[in-house]
């Protein structure tokens, strides 16, 4: 299983001195898009990215990620909890982050929580807003629903980060 590292160096999240935000293992990329189908979406001109163990989804700019979530046709449950019809689960689009060149790929069972012992028809997304003001922001957190599926190494020696799939 090969990994990929990111061909640029990573930055900090924070300048130095400044106190941190991340409170756990992260590094911070720059130029990521997000596509969904073959299309970009979000970041055309690239935009900020961290890979967060401690974060549970991911989470965007709230306005990108409300543009995301009327291209996969979810409705807004309460503030930040976005919701589809469980039946509608297997035809939703995949979603990719292009990191370093490469694209790596979510589907729709990687991103969308489903319980099977619920009886709801709603099925929650693993994705929600986070408005991050700059100088720091906006950013895009890669949290559990995208580490869970491509491993990720830190290399923090080297200030770089390497992603291969994880089963």
């Amino acid at each position: 299983m090969a990994s990929h590292h990111l061909p640029s160096p990573t930055k900090a999240l924070q300048p130095a001195g400044a106190p941190s935000t991340c409170l756990s293992v992260c590094l911070t990329m720059a130029s990521p898009r997000v596509s969904v189908r073959s299309s970009t979406l979000l970041c055309e001109e690239g935009c900020m990215a961290v890979v967060d163990t401690g974060a549970s989804y991911i989470s965007g700019p709230t306005s990108s990620l409300r543009l995301l979530m009327e291209t996969l046709g979810a409705k807004e449950l309460s503030t930040d909890e976005y919701v589809v019809s469980c039946n509608q689960v297997p035809s939703l689009p995949d979603i990719s982050f292009h990191l370093g060149g490469r694209a790596y790929t979510l589907t729709s069972s990687d991103y969308v929580l489903q319980d099977p012992y619920s009886n709801d028809d709603l099925c929650t997304l693993a994705l929600h807003g986070l408005d991050i003001p700059p100088p720091t922001g906006p950013v895009w957190v890669l949290g559990a629903s995208f580490i869970r599926k491509f491993y990720t190494e830190f290399d923090r020696r080297n200030n770089r980060i390497g992603f291969a799939l994880a089963h």
